[in-house]
């Protein structure tokens, strides 16, 4: 998870290419028990256990982990402003 500059939470990185946003903002007044989160651009590799990082752009780089239990030496970054992983 990682919070956002624009105060949404970024959910990505849990092994899947899947990313979604929760936005609080989104809240109803009535109290259903779950949180509604947001699709947004898919991951390009589905890597778990990464570092990833708020950049001073807003951006989110997300750096090495883990590809069927084998090291990544790669990394991307995701955009709010786009929704999209390069």
């Amino acid at each position: 998870m990682t919070l956002l500059a624009n105060g949404q939470v970024l959910f990505a990185g849990d092994g899947t290419t899947t990313a979604q946003l929760y936005d609080a903002s989104m809240l109803t007044l009535l109290n259903t028990g779950s949180i509604s989160l947001l699709n947004t651009g898919s991951m390009n590799v589905a890597r778990t256990g990464s570092t990833h990082v708020l950049l001073q752009d807003g951006r989110v780089l997300f750096a090495g982990g883990l590809l069927n239990n084998q090291p990544l030496t790669s990394a991307e970054i995701y955009d709010p402003a786009s929704g999209m992983f390069t």
